[in-house]
């Protein structure tokens, strides 16, 4: 993540020819030097929620438009050992996503048989 300083557009003639380039100056977040162990840490895999020293960047850099991707929420925590800013990836998700905790994307479809037809419960069995 990056914060935004700046939005640069210039045009250039060559040969007749114009040629508009528009860059962007930032600041890079700064990773911390011990990666902090949070409460969510079990479940970052669908939270994807990163932490960066609090109000630390690196140098003003210039990137091109094309270098941004994706959407994040931002916030701060102060923990016993360190004040950190968060990111917060901004991916869809829902609750039947999670499984005790888990991600549910990738797990088998057990009320399903190996045609994709409904499988049924050996419960429901005994119910005839």
């Amino acid at each position: 993540p990056v914060i935004i300083k700046g939005i640069y557009t210039t045009t250039v003639v060559v040969g007749g020819w114009e040629f508009m380039f528009t860059s962007v100056m930032v600041h890079c977040f700064i990773g911390p030097s011990q990666q902090p162990v949070f409460p969510w840490d079990h479940w970052n895999e669908l939270l994807q929620i990163s932490a960066w020293e609090y109000r630390q960047f690196g140098l003003v850099v210039a990137v091109p438009l094309s270098a941004f991707t994706g959407v994040f929420a931002m916030s701060n925590i102060q923990m016993s050992y360190g004040h950190y800013t968060l990111t917060f990836a901004m991916i869809k998700t829902c609750p039947e996503d999670l499984v005790e905790g888990y991600i549910n994307h990738n797990l088998p479809d057990e009320d399903k048989d190996n045609n994709g037809g409904d499988a049924g419960n050996i419960e429901d069995m005994d119910k005839d």
